[in-house]
């Protein structure tokens, strides 16, 4: 998925009170991934990680991602992405 707004990013992972390699522990990456997406070096990350931020920032998927417009991803698709729960449920 590609980044909406790194300045977002960046701005609720400090609202949250998280340090860039607080928020990469949590998502299971380095802090260099972080970094990076914050700085514009990284513009894309996989679905899976762009999930697990904005769960983790608990932020809206869509307000700091969206899907490239290439993919042909459906935006129901998106908005399914960001409720999603576990699978089989228990």
């Amino acid at each position: 998925m590609r980044i909406r707004n790194r300045n977002a990013l960046r701005r609720w992972r400090l609202q949250r009170g998280y340090s860039q390699r607080e928020l990469a522990f949590l998502c299971g990456k380095t802090q260099a991934t972080i970094s990076h997406l914050e700085n514009g070096l990284m513009t894309t990350c996989s679905d899976d990680l762009a999930v697990t931020i904005s769960r983790r920032l608990n932020v809206p998927l869509e307000e700091l991602f969206e899907a490239p417009r290439s993919l042909g991803m459906p935006e129901d698709a998106i908005d399914s992405a960001a409720s999603c729960e576990e699978w089989p449920p228990a």
